[in-house]
């Protein structure tokens, strides 16, 4: 990708290259969402993935499931 011109603090970039992002973003959502499904069927249940990176994280278990549900929502919803 080119890089974006920039005036008076302004980014501007050129149609195709929004079309490269929207595809890269798009990419990057299928393969977040295809990753978690592979770690959902890799043998331990949706609990216990949330319970392990609350632990690695401190991150709330709500936090986590949110997240894991965005995933699997974005991907229904731009990829599809």
């Amino acid at each position: 990708m080119a890089k974006p011109e920039v005036t008076d603090g302004v980014t501007r970039i050129s149609p195709r290259e929004k079309s490269e992002r929207k595809e890269f973003l798009a990419y990057s959502i299928e393969e977040a969402a295809n990753a978690l499904k592979k770690i959902l069927s890799a043998g331990l249940n949706r609990r216990a993935i949330v319970v392990l990176v609350a632990e690695e994280t401190k991150v709330t278990r709500g936090e986590i499931n949110s997240v894991l549900t965005a995933l699997e929502n974005l991907h229904k919803t731009y990829c599809t």
